[in-house]
Order: structure tokens, then C-alpha cells, then sequence
């Protein structure tokens, strides 16, 4: 198969994975929530304003996430039409900054519907500021949350990254700059995903009425991602500044797709794998309830 070829199976891929499969998963969760669980049965979920509009709000939200990605995936298609028609190949000129753009373009539904959800939870700490709370003991050690092994692979990992940029750029090719450049992005991506493991270890309970147990799991699935995502972005720049140094830089548009393709999976895809509805304890929202037993 010639890297052209890879290169459009590829993209066709990226729309699909970001711009239907997962929206479609996404819509069918929410979908489920406003229906098994309304306001009338769980008014707690539904803060004010949203008790007395969560079908109408509900309804509208799925509807402009339905369209914004049904309109990305329209562009995506277009633009791998408009790639033939121009008989594209993948020549290492940049062609990785559109894959990029292209992305983000994908990830902003699912980033403002995060920032609706950071929304509605503060309307619901809002709303139970006067209620009586409860202290909860969590698990405080970072091995209660990720394996040690996992630990450690994202620390070699990070240390094979950094240790292969002072050799080629600095050492090999006498490149400071781009050396420097490569190293502190290692570092502050990685200072991100520090900065919210902590925030998930230790950091405000978001939802005021999850169960201990339901928060846990949501933390530990959450702190994993972001372990995965430290070794999988250690790769990634390692393959990104091996193909330039190996003269191969026409790869570079595949690599990105696959990148950011996995970047999803394992991240959105194990949310949603891993934090099943019927396995979320519900009660907790219920009017004058606490929770049952399944989540203490």
C-alpha cells in the first residue's frame, strides 16, 4: 500500500472514529440519561433553571451536537474529495498542520459540551450549598489509582523522549533551539497531566451528590487516561522527530492522524467503556435520597 493511499484510509478513519462513531455514542448516552432519568424522578440532577427545561435544553444541546459534527464530518469528506480531484500526496511540507487543525475542529463539540457539564455541576453545588454535607475517605496514594507499572512507564517513557531530543538536536545537530523547543514541550505537556492527576486526586468533588465509590472509579479511570496519554505523547514526538531526522517527513500527515485517532480512543473511548450508566448509581439524585447500596 503506498503512503498515499495510507494517508486516505487514514483520514477517512479520523472522520469517522471523531465526527460520527463517538458523537453517536455520546448523543445515545445522554438521550438514555434524559429519559430514565428525568426531573420529575431525579430533581437533584437538574438544578434550577434546568429542572423546568431539561427536555426542551436536552433536546436542543443533542440537536446542535448532532449538526456541528454531522457539519465536520460534511467538511472532512470534502476535503478528501477536494484531495483527489487535486491528486494530493503526502510530501512533508506541513501537510500535518491541516491534519491538526482538522482535529481541534472535531474536538470543539465535545469541548463545549464539557464546558456545559462543568456548567450544570456548579449549578448543582449552587443548589446544595445550604444542604448538609458529608465527609468521604477517598484513597490517597497515586498506586490506588494507576498501576505501578504504569507509573513508571510514563516516567521512561518521558526520560527516553527528553534523553533522544539532547542527542539529535542538541548533541548530533548542534540545534539548541529545537532541542529546547521539543523538551519543554515534553515538560508542559506533562506538567498538565500532573497538574489533574492531583486535581482528580484531590482536587473539589465536582457532582455534590456522587457516591464515594462512583467518584473513585471516575478518578481512577480519568488519572489512567492521562498516564496513557503521557506515554502515548512520548511516542509520538519520538516517531515525530525520528521521520525528520531519517529524511522520511512525508509520513508525518499519517502519524498525526493516527496520533490524534488514538488519543481518542484511549481517552473518550475508555470514559465510555469504563463508566457504564447502569453501573453509575443514580439514586443519589432522587428527591430526599442518598443513594442505595450498589455505590457506597
Amino acid at each position: 500500500m503506498s503512503v498515499t493511499v495510507l494517508f486516505y484510509c487514514v483520514f477517512l478513519c479520523q472522520i469517522f472514529v471523531m465526527s460520527v462513531y463517538y458523537p453517536a455514542q455520546i448523543h445515545a448516552r445522554i438521550s438514555t440519561v434524559l429519559r430514565k432519568y428525568p426531573p420529575q424522578t431525579h430533581p437533584k440532577f437538574y438544578p434550577a433553571p434546568f429542572d423546568k427545561l431539561a427536555g426542551f435544553q436536552g433536546a436542543r444541546t443533542l440537536f446542535y451536537f448532532a449538526l456541528i459534527n454531522g457539519m465536520t464530518a460534511g467538511i472532512g469528506i470534502c476535503i478528501l474529495l477536494y484531495a483527489l480531484q487535486a491528486g494530493y500526496k503526502p510530501s512533508g511540507n506541513g501537510e500535518e498542520l491541516l491534519v491538526t487543525i482538522f482535529f481541534f475542529v472535531q474536538a470543539a463539540p465535545q469541548l463545549l459540551l464539557e464546558l456545559s457539564t462543568f456548567r450544570h455541576f456548579r449549578k448543582m453545588r449552587q443548589a446544595r450549598s445550604q444542604s448538609q454535607r458529608s465527609a468521604s475517605l477517598t484513597p490517597r496514594h497515586l498506586s490506588d489509582y494507576a498501576p505501578r507499572p504504569m507509573i513508571w512507564m510514563a516516567l521512561i517513557f518521558t526520560l527516553i523522549c527528553i534523553s533522544f531530543f539532547i542527542y539529535t538536536d542538541l548533541i548530533l545537530n548542534h540545534r539548541p533551539m529545537s532541542a529546547a523547543t521539543s523538551i519543554f514541550a515534553v515538560v508542559l505537556t506533562n506538567g498538565f497531566f500532573i497538574f489533574m492527576v492531583r486535581f482528580f486526586m484531590r482536587g473539589p468533588k465536582l457532582d455534590p451528590w456522587q457516591k464515594t465509590a462512583d467518584r473513585f472509579k471516575h478518578a481512577r479511570t480519568q488519572i489512567r487516561i492521562y498516564f496513557v496519554a503521557s506515554i502515548g505523547m512520548s511516542v509520538f514526538l519520538f516517531l515525530d522527530n525520528l521521520v525528520k531526522l531519517l529524511d522520511i517527513a512525508f509520513l508525518q500527515p499519517v502519524i498525526f492522524s493516527i496520533f490524534f485517532q488514538l488519543l481518542v480512543i484511549f481517552g473518550l473511548g475508555t470514559m465510555l467503556r469504563t463508566l457504564e450508566l447502569d453501573d453509575i448509581d443514580f439514586d443519589v439524585y432522587r428527591k430526599g435520597g442518598e443513594g442505595s447500596s450498589k455505590a457506597g
